[in-house]
């Protein structure tokens, strides 16, 4: 809503109220208040229609309308009317009911609103197969952390994915990638994230060694029932950072990747050595 229309409805609303007290209109502080909350339940009506979620905010502004009608019907009655009870006691019932229901409709949009932004939030910053932080969650948590914390990124690659998919079809594939997922978030006190494909990611707030190296036995032993399964691996590469030793996310992966891809070779080589020495 313009700052323009902000300022017709007020004009309106104060031309209405000044009207009525030219007018001397009987009980003109009520008459006024149903006006105006008739025009709130018209104007929602015509722009949103009955929505399901807005179903008890139109019932709270329809019992709130039907107490102001009383109200006002109230105060142009005479302070003998044997009504006049009846009709206090009534009104206040619809107000109080009719507040009621539009705190509810507000709370209920509310949570809503929050359930969908979390789902928004979901699809952009997580996997859909694994639950992992995705690509663009890593780069917006690394693009904080290289310039104010120190820590380790692990760059996993799971060796012989091609093969599960060939032999045993995608949809075992996507399990191992699940069964990968769930190791890395296993990992206490460190993220996990899915870069596609059969990469992930693994940050520690760590620069230790002993940890490191703890972590990277961790996740050997939680893949190996996948290993003796299907037949797959783990190689990871690892780099440290401190603030303002790695310049971006980019340079980040990519020195991890040559790690990783360090570590594949040493594992093809002492295959291959132990394979000759038999």
């Amino acid at each position: 809503m313009t700052h323009w229309s902000i300022g017709f409805w007020l004009f309106l609303l104060i031309g209405v109220r000044a009207l009525l007290h030219l007018l001397q209109v009987p009980g003109a502080h009520d008459a006024y208040g149903l006006i105006v909350i008739g025009a709130v339940l018209v104007f929602t009506w015509a722009r949103l229609g009955m929505r399901k979620q807005l179903r008890p905010f139109f019932l709270g502004v329809t019992l709130f309308l039907l107490g102001s009608v009383l109200d006002w019907v109230d105060e142009l009655l005479a302070q003998s009317n044997q009504w006049r009870p009846w009709l206090e006691a009534t009104d206040d019932v619809l107000f109080a009911s009719g507040f009621f229901l539009m705190a509810l409709a507000f709370i209920r949009l509310m949570l809503e609103r929050d359930r969908l932004e979390a789902k928004l939030y979901s699809q952009a910053y997580r996997d859909e197969l694994t639950g992992l932080g995705n690509r663009r969650a890593l780069f917006e948590q690394l693009e904080g952390l290289l310039q104010s914390a120190s820590g380790t990124l692990l760059y996993v690659d799971v060796d012989h994915f091609k093969s599960v998919n060939d032999r045993f079809g995608h949809d075992v594939g996507d399990q191992v990638l699940k069964g990968c997922g769930q190791v890395l978030s296993a990992v206490a006190g460190a993220q996990g994230f899915r870069l596609g494909g059969d990469e992930f990611v693994l940050l520690l707030g760590s620069e230790d060694s002993v940890e490191i190296d703890a972590h990277i036995v961790a996740l050997h032993a939680g893949t190996r029932g996948l290993s003796e399964q299907y037949g797959i691996a783990l190689s990871i590469g690892v780099t440290r950072f401190s603030p303002g030793s790695v310049p971006d996310p980019d340079t980040a992966l990519k020195l991890a990747d040559q790690q990783m891809y360090e570590a594949k070779r040493k594992s093809r080589t002492g295959r291959q050595n132990r394979q000759t020495t038999r």
